[in-house]
């Protein structure tokens, strides 16, 4: 369904400027959904087609009038990428991994993927391996004209990564993306961490043994940071 929205703010547009070519790039919104689908109610629900064309059609209806405002811009590429190493939390004891198999009938474990997750850090102590502590993770930057670039994290960013990308560079225009080569795990920030919620618990989903540890944030900087001084400024 997330794609219906998307298929159709392109189509939208095309209309709009008579051929095809938009492009459409998924910015940090791990932790976000349309306002179409939240509208007037205080829970949880799940977008129907129908609110997916309505998103779509908003997406579109703001970029189309924020096309009248654009100026033109000189072409500046570069491009640049970081490899960052996220720490992640302390590794639980054997007998966390061991309390998830027991809790999972001997016949489901084989299709429930939490039990699965579990057997397979237990095979990874009992071989003697070692178990990571970090999760490498790469920031792109794509330098597109002067004060116009791209930032983008390799993972399910949340929308407080787009606040702290934006506020690093200070001006201009910015665009912080998340989903560039691959899909990492979700990426929550320090703050959202005592508070659990999927983004955060769902480690395990991506085979790690533990979730993030906090400190996240100034490892993003010292990445920035890298490209700006590779010229995405």
């Amino acid at each position: 369904a997330s794609d219906v929205y998307k298929r159709q703010a392109m189509r939208r547009l095309d209309e709009h400027l008579g051929a095809t070519c938009s492009l459409f790039l998924q910015g940090v919104g791990g932790d976000s959904k349309p306002s179409a689908i939240g509208r007037g109610v205080d829970r949880w629900k799940t977008g129907t087609w129908e609110l997916m064309e309505q998103a779509g059609g908003m997406i579109a209806s703001e970029a189309i009038a924020a096309l009248d405002g654009l100026t033109q811009a000189r072409p500046q590429l570069r491009s640049a990428s970081v490899e960052m190493e996220w720490p992640l939390q302390d590794i639980p004891p054997r007998s966390a991994f061991e309390e998830v198999v027991a809790g999972t009938p001997p016949e489901e474990c084989a299709k429930n993927v939490r039990c699965l997750w579990a057997r397979r850090q237990l095979e990874r102590l009992d071989k003697g391996t070692e178990m990571p502590c970090s999760v490498t993770l790469t920031l792109h930057g794509a330098q597109l004209a002067e004060n116009v670039r791209i930032a983008a994290i390799e993972g399910e960013a949340v929308a407080d990564w787009g606040y702290l990308i934006e506020d690093f560079y200070g001006g201009g225009l910015t665009i912080p993306l998340g989903y560039t080569d691959g899909t990492g795990l979700y990426l929550p920030v320090s703050h959202m961490l005592p508070e659990g919620g999927y983004e955060v618990v769902s480690y395990w989903e991506y085979g790690l043994p533990a979730p993030l540890a906090p400190g996240m944030e100034d490892i993003v900087r010292i990445g920035l940071q890298t490209m700006r001084n590779e010229g995405i400024v």
